[in-house]
């Protein structure tokens, strides 16, 4: 996983080793809020309402499941539900700047 630091101002690399029942907790969690069927692509062109270069990617694999999903300036419906699930997992705290 890579951790961004304001501090630092560089990406760093993170070794993060979950226990088995953390990693089972969130394969729940991404079954539940549907990850699965998140569309490959989420853009809005960006005028005057959004932060220009407001970017995400998010590559997954379990099992026979497999999601490759990106986006600019827009989301899916669960994308806030699934950053936490995230972070329960990692510990660490995600920036996310898109205003509700």
């Amino acid at each position: 996983m890579k951790e961004f630091s304001l501090e630092s101002g560089i990406d760093q690399q993170k070794d993060i080793k979950p226990e088995i029942h953390d990693w089972n907790e969130f394969w729940s969690h991404v079954n539940e809020i549907r990850v699965w069927d998140w569309y490959d692509e989420y853009v809005v062109s960006c005028k005057d309402s959004c932060v220009e270069g407001d970017e995400w990617e998010v590559n997954l694999v379990y099992g026979d499941q497999n999601l490759e999903a990106h986006g600019a300036n827009s989301y899916p419906p669960t994308f806030r539900e699934f950053l936490k699930a995230t972070e329960e997992l990692t510990g660490i705290i995600i920036e996310f700047i898109q205003p509700d």
